[in-house]
């Protein structure tokens, strides 16, 4: 076992890039995730776990820097020759195209790429389509079948599927069909969310050890790839894990259901993506409390990155009004009001009284002119 794991060393090479480390954190253990491979798995009784992981970065508009943050990991994956990366705007038809063997054998660990998931999940006729088969394919399939419009009928067999993608609440509502949101899709998402990052690097430069710290790397995530067979639970974390099992509690938010479903299978994906980083296939209970915090953490932010779903303008301009007063922590009636044009006063009293019923936020005492952030700001 590494003495410090490939997500360890990760976060270490990637600290003088502006994105948010919970950004890193993520796009590295999807970057883990999609190395491992279909080779890697946990014994279910009925069935087998994999490693995947359908991954999303929701922030605001260039804020958080998402897409180069995708793309530094994305790039170490150059490595593992078994993962092939698909992205860009593509039909149904070419995605299948690109995910079959080229030898006739297994298709490769699939990495769905998208620095922008409009883009990749296009409003043309093929868009939903698209997601459907995404979610089709989210539990890796022995045998997968498909008939598309001029070829016949295709088969797969033996999928793996990862998904590393950026978007913002608003390409939430509206780049995602209402079906998917409302069926199977969103609950296979893991929707990471960040409102902002402290960092700030005017002029980033690599160090010489940086370099030699990113070609460490190339070299972990080539172990990370050659590992495979069944990944096991410690008796010590079989008996943590049966208690957490046991002791789970229902979301509060009726958005996060589907999600809270699939809690208990997330938490072993990123458990075995916690291991794989040391180069190890035994799971302890580290492993485990590792992954239920990095869940707890996604849960707890989701609410923020579905704001705008089923909204209309009024919800935006809430959506809005609740990023500015958390950003800012204490900021003035008259300065949100302005950053909200073309928002009328009467809509924002509205919207303003919302955000204090909900406990988000409060009037200062000594000036009730003054908004306050008092609601759980997403950590850094």
């Amino acid at each position: 076992m590494l003495d410090e794991s490939f997500l360890k060393l990760y976060l270490k090479y990637t600290s003088k890039q502006e994105s948010p480390e919970d950004f890193h954190l993520w796009v590295g253990m999807t970057m883990v995730a999609a190395a491992l491979g279909r080779k890697c798995f946990i014994k279910r009784g009925y069935y087998n776990l994999f490693p995947n992981l359908f991954t999303i970065l929701v922030a605001g508009s260039a804020r958080c820097r998402k897409s180069t943050a995708i793309n530094i990991g994305v790039d170490l994956l150059k490595g593992v020759p078994s993962t092939r990366v698909i992205g860009g705007k593509i039909t149904p038809e070419r995605f299948i195209e690109e995910i079959k063997p080229l030898d006739g054998g297994s298709p490769p660990n699939v990495l769905v790429h998208s620095g922008e998931l409009s883009v990749f999940l296009t409003k043309q006729q093929y868009g939903e389509p698209l997601i459907h088969i995404l979610t089709d394919m989210y539990d890796c399939p022995k045998e997968w079948t498909y008939k598309t419009k001029n070829k016949g009928q295709v088969i797969l067999n033996d999928l793996f599927l990862c998904i590393i993608a950026a978007t913002t609440p608003d390409g939430v509502a509206q780049g995602i069909p209402p079906s998917a949101l409302l069926e199977g899709f969103a609950s296979r998402v893991l929707f990471v969310y960040q409102s902002d990052t402290p960092r700030r690097y005017a002029i980033p430069e690599l160090s010489q050890e940086d370099e030699d710290l990113r070609l460490e790397l190339c070299a972990l995530m080539t172990k990370i790839g050659e590992l495979e067979g069944e990944f096991t639970l410690t008796d010590g974390a079989k008996a943590w894990y049966i208690n957490w099992y046991n002791t789970m509690e229902p979301p509060a938010d009726k958005r996060l259901e589907g999600m809270w479903g699939r809690r208990h299978d997330h938490v072993l994906r990123i458990a075995m993506v916690l291991a794989g980083a040391h180069l190890s296939k035994e799971i302890d209970e580290g492993f485990l409390d590792g992954a239920v915090r990095a869940v707890e953490t996604v849960e707890m932010n989701a609410p923020f990155a579905f704001a705008e779903i089923g909204g209309d303008q009024q919800t935006n301009y809430l959506s809005r009004a609740a990023t500015l007063i958390m950003r800012a922590k204490r900021i003035s009636h008259s300065e949100v009001l302005r950053k909200l044009y073309p928002c009328r006063a009467d809509q924002f009293k509205v919207i303003s009284e919302t955000l204090i019923e909900s406990g988000l936020i409060k009037r200062d005492e000594a000036h009730p002119s003054i908004y306050v952030w008092i609601g759980d700001p997403s950590p850094s």
